[in-house]
């Protein structure tokens, strides 16, 4: 199989799986039917895929190339010139990469209950939202503007959990635009959070 024609049939599998994810969910998809959906033999899905978890894998990695790396750089989270900032950037980023990722962060959130390689692939990306929440809240606490009832690793727990895709995916089910979720996500976390709570947008 030539390098060409090997990453063209890997990206149709990757294509075919994300698909099959938004449309029926972790456990109605197999390496079968991604198969059938890419339009190639299961022998060839295996060739590039050992299991359901690899795909998994496979497309977190894709997908935070495509959209999460790119979305930083385009809100500005770590150009900004406060921790204010910073905070309202990475609200931003959460309304921008939710929608295209969402459903296989929900599938590997399922496969990662029995599969210590999809949990691996759920620990990862967590990890480095933490790290980025922590990162933002230390912006804050070194501007003085970090509410005093707050330490920052109680505060970047907070900002983690707030911004969780579980939450955007929760409001805007009820109905809420993601401009909306933006601008009250934002004036909540500073009036939470800081004891700045002047205007944003």
């Amino acid at each position: 199989m030539s390098s060409k024609r090997s990453r063209a049939t890997r990206a149709a599998i990757l294509d075919a799986a994300l698909r099959l994810l938004e449309q029926d969910g972790y456990h109605a998809v197999s390496l079968a039917a991604v198969g059938r959906e890419a339009g190639v033999s299961r022998q060839a899905v295996y060739l590039h895929f050992a299991s359901k978890a690899n795909v998994l894998k496979a497309l977190m990695e894709a997908l935070n190339e495509e959209y999460v790396f790119p979305a930083y750089e385009r809100c500005g989270v770590w150009e900004a010139t406060s921790g204010l900032e910073a905070l309202d950037a990475f609200v931003d980023v959460v309304a921008l990469t939710t929608p295209p990722i969402l459903a296989v962060v929900n599938a590997v959130d399922v496969a990662r209950r029995s599969d210590p390689e999809a949990e691996a692939t759920w620990r990862r990306p967590m990890r480095g939202r933490y790290a980025d929440c922590l990162r933002i809240v230390r912006w804050l606490a070194d501007d003085g503007a970090l509410a005093p009832v707050w330490d920052p690793p109680d505060a970047a727990r907070f900002l983690w959990a707030t911004t969780s895709m579980r939450v955007f995916e929760d409001l805007t089910s009820q109905g809420w635009s993601r401009n909306r979720y933006v601008r009250h996500l934002r004036r909540s976390l500073r009036a939470t959070l800081t004891m700045n709570t002047g205007p944003n947008t």
